[in-house]
């Protein structure tokens, strides 16, 4: 009898034990759960070609490094960098430099984005950018342009849309562009989507744009994008697509192959 109430007590234990200990985890781990840090800082969008994000991420120092080949009109070997580091939990200050060798010429830029909201508590990342690039599209002197970003997540699906102006140093040069991308999040180390750019000259036509070789009136530039984590701090991508210049309203078009590594401190 004695053992009988023993055997119970130890029965009703152990299957309290078992009704009071955590479930164990889904099998359907998020991409969160995974992803290094690089991981996450490419999905946010912040290693992105061609597009800002809205996003200033938990992070440190962040570089992006690309070069390629656009077979556009004045264009051939291209090559760009830029870094940013985080100066406050929501400004971000960047210096970067390109080169194109259409035009043979090297143009670096500084900037800063500014996060305004943020889509855990808002429902989406809203950012701001100001910078200075010593080129624009249709500035051959340099400009100033500014920008409003905005970003989306939903589960896998991350998207981000850039409306920027440009104001070159002379009065009647100016630009307007349109920026965009789509990310799908295949696996926590790999994200592939679209990143596409969309520029129209607003300025008029002066003797410095067609020495400079600025005188396009529309530029398209664009298409897949590929990113692989390969470590926890580094992230290798490709993006090919077409690239389209229209000049005196006679469309040109071009490929694009650009490679790149993002790295995050």
């Amino acid at each position: 009898m004695k053992t009988g109430i023993a055997l119970f007590a130890l029965l009703s234990a152990g299957v309290a034990s078992a009704a009071e200990a955590p479930p164990p985890p889904p099998n359907d781990v998020t991409v969160e759960d995974e992803a290094p840090q690089a991981a996450t800082v490419a999905r946010d969008g912040e290693l992105l070609p061609q597009t800002f994000s809205a996003t200033i991420g938990h992070k440190q120092v962040l570089g992006l490094f690309t070069g390629g080949y656009d077979s556009a009109p004045d264009q051939g070997p291209q090559f760009g960098a830029v870094v940013e580091g985080q100066l406050f939990h929501r400004v971000a200050l960047r210096v970067g430099v390109d080169y194109q060798d259409g035009i043979h010429s090297v143009y670096p830029s500084v900037g800063v984005r500014v996060g305004i909201l943020a889509q855990e508590r808002y429902k989406i990342d809203l950012g701001l950018l100001g910078q200075y690039k010593n080129l624009g599209f249709s500035e051959a002197s340099g400009e100033f342009e500014f920008g409003v970003l905005v970003g989306r997540r939903w589960g896998h699906v991350g998207a981000q849309l850039n409306l920027l102006y440009g104001q070159g140093l002379d009065e009647g040069e100016r630009d307007a562009e349109v920026r965009a991308s789509l990310l799908y999040f295949i696996h926590p180390r790999f994200n592939a989507g679209l990143d596409l750019r969309a520029r129209f000259d607003l300025g008029e036509e002066n003797a410095d744009r067609t020495k400079a070789k600025l005188e396009a009136d529309f530029d398209f530039l664009g298409g897949a994008i590929a990113q692989l984590t390969v470590v926890e701090h580094l992230v290798l991508l490709a993006e090919v697509g077409p690239h389209v210049v229209v000049i005196a309203e006679k469309p040109q078009a071009g490929a694009m192959a650009l490679f790149g590594v993002g790295a995050t401190y």
